[in-house]
């Protein structure tokens, strides 16, 4: 049964992505388009079908089929990525679970399942993509960008590596790269120390940030990215979204438009990455109280 919300027609920007049986993303299209939700899911009912169970919520067989589907793909997309050297941290996050009066009544590991896996990959193969297609066409825009860590910070990290026997004696040898981090990583994983693992290596890359200028994304291993998917929560998607709809309108007012933001980019990256990094400590600190309080019962 779908809610009266989900039987809306809802405005968007599409991208149509072809994914081989290798993982290989090729760009179909981008386009606008009206999309209109068949469902309304919650990962876990939706993570026990795509791993080939039964869940009572999801009835619909067209649904189970595309959940199967897009499971697959995202496989691929993973397998694809972790070749080319991304690295993918599985740190578990706290999830507090508060009363009728708002105090926390317990504290939760927050799942990480395929589900969550599967719409990550799309994500990032969608950024991906965007950030390609206006490069190649020469478009401004607000890239996602991460660079290699710092030779201090990379060598903390090689001593803790090689002192626990995870670096490849080629990766002991030469500079530390991001595939070496990735299976440094992987190799870690259900040993006791995985969690610190896990954690120095997070430390030790530098903080993801906006920025006019293209400039790769390590962790990611991607030559270029961006953020298009969330544009009614970050505004740095937002501004995607306008050069991306003005590239595809191509009438000559919105062609003069996609360079108006010019040198304005550079201030909104640093004033986003800025806000960005306030977010994140308030989270972490309510997060902190509300163990606190937690714990002091």
């Amino acid at each position: 049964v779908l809610n009266a919300i989900d039987e809306l027609d809802r405005a968007v920007l599409a991208v149509a992505l072809d994914v081989d049986r290798d993982g290989a993303v090729r760009p179909v299209g981008f386009h606008e388009a009206v999309i209109r939700s068949r469902a309304r899911l919650v990962y876990d009912d939706a993570a026990l079908v795509m791993e080939g169970g039964e869940s009572p919520a999801i009835a619909d067989p067209v649904v189970r089929e595309q959940l199967v589907r897009l499971a697959a793909v995202g496989r691929r997309l993973t397998t694809r990525r972790f070749a080319a050297g991304a690295i993918d941290f599985d740190l578990p996050g706290a999830e507090i679970v508060l009363g009728d009066a708002g105090h926390p009544t317990d504290i939760l590991e927050s799942p990480r399942t395929i589900a969550h896996r599967s719409i990550e990959e799309a994500m990032l193969a969608a950024n991906r993509a965007v950030a390609e297609h206006l490069i190649e066409r020469d478009v401004p825009a607000l890239f996602r960008v991460h660079e290699p860590p710092l030779p201090d910070q990379v060598d903390a990290l090689r001593e803790l590596l090689e002192s626990l026997g995870l670096l490849d004696p080629q990766g002991a040898a030469g500079p530390l790269e991001a595939a070496d981090i990735q299976r440094a990583v992987q190799r870690a994983a259900g040993r006791p120390e995985e969690r610190l693992v896990n954690s120095v290596a997070l430390r030790s890359l530098r903080q993801a940030r906006y920025d006019a200028v293209n400039r790769g994304h390590f962790a990611l291993a991607f030559e270029a990215y961006l953020h298009f998917t969330s544009p009614i929560r970050r505004y740095a998607d937002l501004v995607v979204h306008r050069q991306l709809r003005d590239l595809l309108d191509g009438s000559p007012s919105a062609l003069a438009r996609l360079h108006q933001p010019g040198a304005r980019l550079a201030g909104w990256g640093a004033a986003l990455s800025w806000r960005e990094r306030a977010a994140m400590d308030a989270e972490r600190d309510a997060i902190t109280l509300k163990k606190c309080v937690f714990l002091r019962e």
